[in-house]
């Protein structure tokens, strides 16, 4: 028989304890101050009621608090989608409950989510001074991540009866903009400044378009010499603790592809490399985003361009892309994005004045007939002043006449 839920000292280990389920819990570190209703003793009163709702979650319903929901969320993520996606939802969360994570889902209202979530504030550090705001992709972070956990809950979870905030309006993302693109003179500055795996980094990154998280973890199991690329499978086919790309969810390979300088660069390393990683720090370490925040951090001070990020050259390429002609459903298929995603972050096309200008002059020139345009004559194009068609129009093709629902040659009877 399971022992019953109690707080106890264990004066051995200095700190309160309790069992759930037949298993011992810690609680809280520090001395035995229950008479005294010390800091210790309320810090482990508010652990107990945090593992009793985790625990008893599926009995609570909607009085389970936003806590426990994230909780139970994170251990489904952790179990069915891929580290990356664990990690932003993890992240996001634990500052989502800073704000309401005491508060029950019953209790939720957006104008309540909204009000707290807007208190909050990132830590001060040396690029942003204290007290600024979250960008709005940030919060947008924050919307995306609680929302998901309370669809999960009132979904597939069963814990709540239902989603008390859909419909809240979710913080407008924005894309960046032409600011971020590299320019090649820029992309072979950046070549001059830096050598070994950081600059075959580099050169795959420009090549390749893809994230840099898909090369931080290529292996040569990844690479296909037949077709110079790496592909990582679908949903159903990626191994446990194995890379799983962004898109895996449904199902399709993800593809990159090498050629020129980054395809002899992939073969090389897949000699040096046959087993693990692929691109390695100098004691032979699997690269960290914080290797990779730290190679641009010095680019961006030794170029002076703030805006030079990891995913620039990502930004660069599907730009480049577009501008050159190629649709968005190519594009897509390259970088491993959906058609919507190219369109809505990529296509920058619109911002880009000499592009547009260009495009203009297309279709100015292979217009069928040459006319004064409207600024100048005050009219569409093919009419006079007057409305009459103008004499350089083409003639107007012959127009049946409408159908009246009677068959030609009939006469009513008299």
């Amino acid at each position: 028989m399971a022992r019953k839920s109690d707080i106890w000292y264990w004066a051995a280990r200095r700190g309160y304890y309790t069992y759930m389920n037949g298993a011992r819990q810690f609680l809280a570190d520090g001395p035995d101050d229950r008479e005294q209703r010390g800091p210790t003793y309320m810090k482990a009163c508010e652990s107990f009621r945090e593992l009793h709702g985790l625990y008893h979650a599926d009995e609570l319903g909607d009085t389970n608090t936003v806590d426990t929901i994230a909780e139970r969320f994170l251990a489904w993520v952790h179990e069915h989608r891929s580290p990356g996606t664990y990690r932003i939802r993890r992240d996001s969360l634990a500052r989502v409950g800073q704000a309401i994570g005491r508060t029950q889902v019953r209790q939720l209202t957006p104008a309540l989510v909204e009000r707290e979530l807007a208190l909050l504030l990132p830590a001060a550090n040396r690029d942003e001074p204290a007290g600024s705001e979250y960008a709005s992709n940030t919060r947008r972070m924050f919307h995306d991540s609680l929302h998901a956990a309370l669809n999960w809950a009132a979904g597939p979870g069963k814990l709540i009866s239902r989603n008390p905030l859909k419909g809240m309006e979710a913080p407008h993302v924005e894309s960046r903009g032409l600011e971020v693109l590299i320019t090649p003179e820029q992309h072979r500055l950046a070549l001059s400044l830096v050598d070994g795996w950081q600059r075959d980094f580099l050169v795959c990154l420009e090549a390749a378009g893809c994230r840099p998280g898909e090369l931080m973890a290529a292996q040569a199991i990844h690479w296909r010499p037949e077709i110079a690329s790496l592909v990582y499978p679908g949903a159903g086919r990626t191994r446990r603790n194995k890379h799983r790309h962004k898109t895996a969810y449904t199902g399709r390979d993800r593809v990159i592809y090498f050629t020129g300088d980054s395809r002899a660069v992939m073969e090389r390393r897949v000699r040096q490399y046959p087993l693990g990683y692929l691109f390695r720090t100098q004691r032979s370490d699997r690269l960290q985003r914080t290797r990779i925040a730290e190679l641009f951090e010095h680019l961006q001070t030794a170029l002076d361009l703030p805006h030079f990020i990891s995913t620039s050259y990502r930004h660069t390429f599907a730009t480049r892309a577009l501008r050159m002609g190629w649709t968005a459903d190519v594009v897509a298929g390259l970088l491993g994005n959906s058609v919507a995603v190219i369109r809505k972050h990529y296509g920058h096309l619109a911002d880009d004045c000499k592009a547009m200008m260009l495009a203009m002059q297309r279709i100015r020139d292979e217009m069928a007939y040459d006319v004064k345009t409207p600024s100048d004559a005050g009219v569409w194009p093919g009419l006079t002043d007057e409305g009459s068609p103008h004499p350089s129009a083409p003639e107007p093709e012959s127009v049946p006449p409408a159908r009246t629902g009677k068959r030609p040659g009939c006469r009513k009877k008299p």
